[in-house]
């Protein structure tokens, strides 16, 4: 901590910081360093004990997700609260995923029950990295709910420590306007690199107590940076003359045409697009008549989407996402976002069961997983009387690829290889879509890591079970450090990355197989990275890695498929593929066995969708469904297995929420319902609670927690139901 203080406005630390980023500290390593320091400042004022981080969901909010992490390690018992939900910007990200990591409560106020949890018992600290400098305007919502519980804490003998500035104020505040009186009121404020005009306005100790100011590296980064640029602008030593080269490229004068006999380098080229081939992808379309398209979020299936859009219009084309852990969340939500601009039909569903199936990765994991998923979207094609489509190329018979075999098998659709078009046709010709017609080009903006991205330039991306040797384990613990590692190099710029997760011998401390990353990077990228090795080291760690590896080959397609023998069936199939297809005769909708499928499934619907069903119908309905000669996906299903569709059912009812849409959200209040009767019969068919038991203790527990309204006990505003609520809980524990 320093001694001397320094002011800055809100604005010139935020040009500091884009300064101290250019001269190689990243704003990732900056709020590292913050959250570090105001650590630091805790574990030499108080001893371990309980401590309660209050985050935003911005940059500041990082802050405090550095400093529950480190809290945590150095013994201190730490809850984090997320105030306004997840965080959004990329390295609050990239640390909240780290805490989530660790044993550590998470409780989100958005959650009416997490909220209540908070008064079981009052921590010793509370760390206030709800709003930074960037906030305006008053307090509200959770953030007003935020502050008065600090508030209220602070009075009963809770330290109050606030990062940079107590939320609620604003950092360039000359003086505190009657509308902050909300606002925290902190013991020490911990002000990162300088003070902020707030920290000298009137009043303000009430708010801030004590300021100190921590050291986060910035003044350093850039004298390093301009004592290097004066190194090289005025050497001490003159450098000798150099004799002057001819044609070099370096000594033309601005303006001045190249040598024309001088080539363009080869990768410089730009291949034309064959218009023939288009032209066939045309008439491919309109053989289909109507199209289901497999939409991953990557360029292959977006120019395929964008074609039909711009051939056909939205009416003959819809689209269908799989999602799981082994699926890039960004690719997801892109694949919703293009779909919603340009009025496509498009659905969502969940394929993580799948990875219960190849999770002991053998070499034909790819097959099992894309005849799975691919079994689900030729379903839906047939129902919908569509031709089931993806978008594989000319490029993807070139490696080895298990999963078009199963493609084939399922005679699902590959336009783009009938067509003949290779990878880089379809970036050059998507790219004269976006450019030819506006809609489509606004439709398919993209960003990646808060950074624009042209869509035709995008990185490819592999499911992330390909970052893994084949027979080594699949789970979602290796998956999710896989995903965080590649997040954090490419909010650092690394565009084209692969992290491969290798075990190791060992354990983890708590008891997991060691596993060590092998970092892929283009090149041109592999020394920039080697500036970042130490950092890259300590991050990746944190992420759950024992060792992290540098692939000095550099980043490479399919790398490992390195070892699998030629001839194997799978890879025997792609190669054969080209060929094939055009002879693959797909299933027909106009078939007379579809249509005899498709009236038996119109007349079953007719007959059920009307009839007056009761929770207890649910509930008998349920039952059946988990009999054993009920339906093969209810009675596999567990308790651990259906924990991620209750998360997405209950994300499904916040969007409907959101959106107002009520008919919406009595659809996804039925599923999360379905949700709580599934787990109910679960646990009873082990004897351990009924739907009965269940309904019986949470009626219950409304009633007693709520004397004021059901007893006579009287209160007198939020504040006081909020006490008793605590007092209630506390004397429930002492009568068990």
């Amino acid at each position: 901590m320093s001694d001397t203080v320094q002011y800055v406005t809100c604005g010139q630390m935020k040009e500091l910081e884009e300064k101290a980023d250019g001269a190689g500290l990243s704003y990732y390593q900056m709020m590292e360093n913050a959250g570090g320091a105001a650590a630091e400042y805790i574990t030499e004022h108080w001893d371990k004990c309980s401590v309660e981080v209050f985050c935003g969901k911005g940059n500041n909010g990082g802050d405090g997700f550095v400093v529950a992490r480190k809290l945590y390690v150095s013994g201190y018992n730490v809850t984090v609260i997320l105030v306004d939900g997840e965080p959004v910007t990329p390295d609050a990200i990239i640390n909240y995923e780290l805490v989530q990591r660790l044993p550590v409560e998470i409780v989100d106020m958005s959650d009416p029950g997490g909220y209540m949890s908070l008064f079981s018992e009052a921590p010793h600290l509370i760390v206030d990295a709800v709003y930074g400098t960037g906030f305006r305007g008053h307090l509200q919502d959770n953030g007003l709910k935020a502050a008065m519980y600090i508030n209220k804490h602070k009075s009963l003998g809770t330290r109050i420590i606030s990062l940079d500035i107590p939320s609620g104020l604003g950092g360039d505040m000359m003086e505190i306007e009657p509308e902050c009186g909300d606002a925290v009121r902190a013991d020490v404020t911990i002000a990162f690199h300088a003070g902020k005009p707030v920290h000298l306005a009137d009043g303000a100790d009430a708010f801030c107590g004590e300021t100190v100011i921590a050291d986060i590296g910035i003044d350093e980064a850039i004298e390093a940076a301009e004592a290097a640029l004066e190194e090289v602008q005025n050497p001490e030593e003159p450098l000798p003359a150099e004799e002057p080269a001819e044609a070099e490229p370096v000594e033309e004068e601005a303006g001045e045409e190249p040598d024309p006999e001088e080539p363009e380098p080869a990768e410089t080229e730009t291949p034309a697009v064959d218009r023939k081939k288009l032209k066939k992808l045309e008439e491919i379309l309109d053989g289909y008549g109507s199209m289901l398209l497999a939409l991953s979020g990557g360029v292959d299936s977006v120019f395929l989407l964008a074609f039909a859009y711009r051939h056909w219009g939205d009416d003959r084309i819809a689209a269908v996402t799989a999602t799981g852990p082994y699926f890039d969340k960004e690719e997801v939500e892109y694949a919703r976002e293009i779909c919603s601009r340009l009025g496509i039909s498009h659905k969502i569903f969940d394929a993580g069961y799948v990875l219960d199936m190849v999770k002991d990765n053998p070499e034909d994991r790819c097959y099992c997983c894309k005849r799975e998923i691919f079994s689900a979207v030729r379903s839906m094609a047939r129902m919908a009387g569509s031709t089931a489509a993806d978008g594989t190329n000319v490029d993807d018979t070139e490696d080895y690829r298990p999963g078009c075999r199963a493609l084939q098998e399922l005679e699902i659709a590959s336009p783009l290889l009938e067509a003949g078009l290779t990878k880089a046709e379809i970036r050059e010709a998507l790219k004269e879509i976006c450019e030819e017609d506006r809609e489509i080009g606004k439709a398919l903006e993209f960003t990646e890591m808060g950074r624009p991205v042209n869509i035709w330039e995008k990185p490819a991306f592999a499911c992330l079970a390909s970052r893994i040797p084949y027979g080594e384990e699949i789970n979602e613990r290796k998956l999710e450090a896989i995903r965080i590692s590649e997040q954090w190099l490419k909010v650092r710029g690394f565009d084209q990355v692969r992290v491969r997760c290798h075990e190791i011998s060992g354990t983890t401390p708590d008891g997991q197989p060691a596993v060590m990353a092998r970092i892929e990077l283009l090149p041109e990228d592999i020394e920039r990275f080697l500036c970042l090795k130490d950092d890259a080291e300590w991050s990746f760690r944190r992420m759950g890695f024992s060792y992290v590896t540098l692939d000095l080959g550099g980043y490479e397609k399919g790398k490992m498929n390195r070892g699998i023998p030629e001839g194997t069936p799978a890879a025997a199939a792609t190669g054969e593929r080209l060929q094939e297809q055009e002879t693959v005769v797909r299933g027909r909708s106009d078939s007379e066995a579809m249509e005899a499928l498709h009236k038996q499934i119109d007349d079953f619907i007719r007959e059920t969708e009307n009839r007056d069903y009761t929770f207890s119908d649910l509930v008998e309905i349920i039952g059946r469904l988990r009999e054993p000669d009920g339906c093969p996906w209810d009675r596999e299903q567990t308790h651990e297995s259906l924990k991620k569709h209750l998360v997405e059912e209950a994300n499904e009812a916040l969007e409907a929420i959101d959106e107002g849409d009520m008919d919406h959200l009595c659809e996804e209040l039925g599923d999360v319902l379905l949700q709580v009767v599934l787990h109910a019969r679960i646990a009873s068919e082990d004897g351990a609670f009924t739907i009965d038991d269940v309904i019986r203790k949470e009626a219950s527990k409304m009633v007693r927690r709520h004397p004021h309204v059901f007893g006579d006990i009287k209160v007198d505003g939020l504040e006081e139901q909020l006490d008793l609520w605590e007092e209630i809980k506390k004397r429930e524990k002492l009568l068990k």
